[in-house]
């Protein structure tokens, strides 16, 4: 599956299937999310997004608080233009 940062991809059309979020709490005072914790998050949206019928994620952010790591994407189904 195609997980990228880029809203579109060049060369394809795409059908929207569903938005995809993850988040994974942590306590600052231990120091953050553990190390892996990205790559889980990513392997969490990846499933989500498999299970709309898609077969990539556009538009994936990573986003960080206090006590919070998420990742969020845009799921779609890439159709390649003639």
């Amino acid at each position: 599956m195609l997980v990228s940062s880029l809203p579109e991809v060049p060369g394809h059309t795409y059908e929207l299937r569903g938005l995809v979020f993850q988040d994974y709490g942590f306590s600052v005072n231990v120091g953050g999310p553990p190390e892996g914790a990205l790559n889980e998050l990513v392997q969490a949206i990846v499933q989500q997004a498999q299970r709309f019928g898609a077969n990539a994620i556009i538009d994936v952010k990573v986003v960080t608080g206090d006590r919070i790591l998420a990742v969020t994407g845009t799921a779609v189904r890439l159709i390649r233009n003639p």
